[in-house]
């Protein structure tokens, strides 16, 4: 198995136990926090290693940003349907709203260090 591909299932199933515990048992920092900020950057994260998995597994750029897009903003959806039904825990469309944008901005950021690195690698020369 690819390693980022087991490392894109253990997220997952981070951010599907994270989601479980109820309302109450969260702990005091999780209230002082942005919930659109907390959905942008898990969901980023999620895409940024779902791009490493299907871009090193030969797909081209533009596909590999697609498919960590869309796989990681359709988990945000499945997990927003999931809170419904976690005790003290909303679902909200803006939450699933921010996992979308987090998603792109995560698979968008990863591609482009991987486009200035290859740029890097071919136009500076090094003594």
């Amino acid at each position: 198995m690819d390693i980022f591909l087991a490392l894109s299932i253990m997220y997952a199933g981070f951010i599907f136990g994270a989601s479980s515990i109820p309302a109450y048992k969260l702990p005091h920092i999780c209230s002082d926090l942005d919930p659109s900020l907390i959905h942008g950057l898990v969901y980023a994260g999620l895409s940024m290693l779902i791009f490493l998995w299907r871009y090193t597994g030969k797909s081209s750029m533009g596909a590999s940003l697609f498919q960590g897009t869309v796989f990681a903003s359709f988990y945000g959806l499945l997990d927003e349907i999931h809170l419904h039904f976690v005790q003290g825990r909303r679902s909200l469309p803006s939450d699933w709203i921010a996992d979308v944008i987090g998603a792109f901005l995560g698979a968008t950021t990863i591609a482009l260090i991987f486009l200035i690195v290859k740029y890097v690698k071919k136009y500076i020369k090094h003594p």
